[in-house]
Order: structure tokens, then C-alpha cells, then sequence
């Protein structure tokens, strides 16, 4: 699930995100590059999160996302869920237990992400959190305008782990976030002055 734009979701129901996933082994399902924005919530909805791992998740990557104005969420028990190098703009985020399961968060593990709120780990069993900013709005932009990449001399330039795959081969010091200092910043959603070309072949 890469480099898509998710706006505006969760008018109908309660209790979800713009991408929710329930009781799934992701079986390495990447979740990346994506762009999630606009999930307003109403006085009556209790739960709506950008992006939601409920319990009973498993073997999914999630990096690289920016989460705009809204918040992060993985209920347990949830197994060897990894999020690298997301940027959160939600106030709260939480990795909690759900209503009736039991705590247990074995290889999860959040690392290089940026929160402009904070992060909440609810009796968790076996998760790991590290090399992490919270309360970051000051080392972005203009996160209240939308601007998500860092700022000159940001605390979040050059303070993140090496993760193969993950951060940039050549870069020994890589940033927090979803985005890289100097580098332009790559791009969710489609480009309709560009579409991509379709071959069609019969067989």
C-alpha cells in the first residue's frame, strides 16, 4: 500500500482510520510512502485515527507515511508490527491494549518516527520504542500549513538508526521522519499531467 493521498474518511462510521486493518497477518505488507490528511472527527465520534492496526495485526511494515493532523494507532495483541521513519501531526497517538484482548506486543517496534503530539504505550508485553522525537511541531516547517519536512538546523536532522531498507544507503546519520533534509520530497497520489502508460497484451 504505497504512495497514495487518504482524505477526508470516516464521515459514516466511528471507531476506524482512513486505512484500517483488523486480525490480518501481513504476511510483510509494506505500508508506505502514503499521505493520509482531513480526518476531521465529530463531538460524536469517539475513535477516528489516520492510520489503525487493530488487534490481532501482524508482519506489517509501516514507513515513510505523514500522518496530517491526525493520529497513529495499533491495538494488541499485535505481533511484529514495524513502523520506521513515519511523521505523525496527530496530538496523541497510542499503542494500547483493545477492549477485552490481552496486552501483548511482541517485535513491534517504533523507531525514527516524529509525533508532534506524544506516544502512549499501554501495557504493552515485548515492544520496543526508539530514537523517536514527541511534542516535534518546532523541528517541521509549518505543520499547521501542511508543510511536513524539517526545518533548517531541525533536532530531527541526523538523529536516526541505520535501517536496511529503510533509511538512505548512502546517509550514515539518517533523519527522524518521513522526509530527508535536503532532499526533495517525494510525492503520494496521482499525477493526472503525467499518467502513467498502459500496454495491454493479449494472450
Amino acid at each position: 500500500i504505497t504512495y497514495n493521498v487518504m482524505a477526508e474518511g470516516m464521515k459514516l462510521v466511528d471507531d476506524g482510520g482512513a486505512l484500517y486493518v483488523s486480525s490480518m497477518d501481513g504476511e510483510g505488507t509494506e505500508i508506505a510512502y502514503n499521505v493520509i490528511t482531513d480526518m476531521k472527527k465529530t463531538d460524536e465520534q469517539k475513535f477516528v485515527q489516520g492510520l489503525y492496526l487493530d488487534g490481532l495485526c501482524s508482519n506489517m511494515i509501516v514507513h515513510h507515511n505523514v500522518l496530517k493532523g491526525c493520529n497513529l494507532q495499533m491495538n494488541q495483541p499485535s505481533e511484529y508490527c514495524l513502523f520506521y521513519n513515519n511523521t505523525v501531526g496527530g496530538d496523541f497517538s497510542s499503542v494500547k491494549v483493545a477492549k477485552g484482548k490481552r496486552p501483548d506486543a511482541t517485535g513491534v517496534a517504533l523507531i525514527n518516527n516524529i509525533f508532534t503530539g506524544t506516544i502512549s504505550w499501554q501495557d504493552s508485553s515485548g515492544g520496543l520504542e526508539y530514537h523517536n522525537k514527541e511534542n516535534a511541531s518546532q523541528y517541521l516547517v509549518n505543520p499547521a500549513g501542511g508543510d511536513y519536512t524539517l526545518a533548517d538546523e531541525s533536532g530531527c536532522i541526523d538523529q536516526g538508526l541505520i535501517l536496511s531498507g529503510i533509511t538512505p544507503d548512502k546517509n550514515l546519520f539518517p533523519d527522524l521522519g518521513a522526509y530527508e533534509y535536503g532532499e526533495d520530497p517525494w510525492k503520494a497520489g496521482h499525477d493526472f499531467m503525467n499518467p502513467p502508460q498502459i500496454t495491454f497484451k493479449t494472450k
